[in-house]
């Protein structure tokens, strides 16, 4: 059975510092690249789309730094995760959930407002195109990837954190 100190513990301020800016960049650069590479009208393959794609690509890497992680190990859940372990991957998992379905409620509800009335005046952006759902779908799967570890990289502290504060 796992140790519940032995991936905390490894867990530097450096480490915890180096997550964090990997979970924003997992999350701000994909809506961005999406947007200048694919949702945006252009003419070929111009500035913006050459930098949505490596906006998209960063955000990929920004993933995979954030997957190497422990926080990230917690929550695919390998084998031997102790009663600490399970109530902090279940706390968010929960936390993640809700995040999630608020986003999709929202996007839901603007989709519902830009579909409107043929009379009406308001022109909101609609997917049109099949390249405009494809950013979409893959924005939803990492952002359903990606929520519960983020969640654990900004609210989780080291064991030995926790330890300190308790002595205090």
């Amino acid at each position: 059975m796992a140790s519940s100190t032995s991936g905390f513990e490894q867990q530097t301020p450096g480490s915890i510092f180096r997550l964090r800016v990997a979970s924003v960049i997992t999350l701000a650069c994909y809506p961005a690249g999406a947007v200048l590479w694919g949702i945006l009208p252009r003419q070929g393959f111009g500035p913006a789309a050459l930098t949505g794609l490596c906006l998209i690509v960063l955000s990929v890497i920004g993933f995979a730094v954030l997957s190497r992680s422990y926080f990230h190990r917690l929550v695919k859940g390998e084998a031997g995760l102790d009663e600490r372990e399970l109530q902090i991957r279940n706390r968010a998992f929960k936390r993640s959930y809700r995040v999630f379905c608020a986003m999709t409620f929202f996007m839901l509800t603007y989709l519902y407002i830009a579909a409107g009335d043929a009379g009406e005046t308001v022109r909101l952006w609609t997917p049109d195109a099949k390249g405009h759902w494809n950013a979409i779908l893959w924005g939803a799967f990492l952002y359903a990837l990606a929520l519960p570890s983020v969640f654990l990289v900004w609210t989780e502290k080291p064991l030995e954190a926790d330890a300190t504060a308790a002595a205090q």
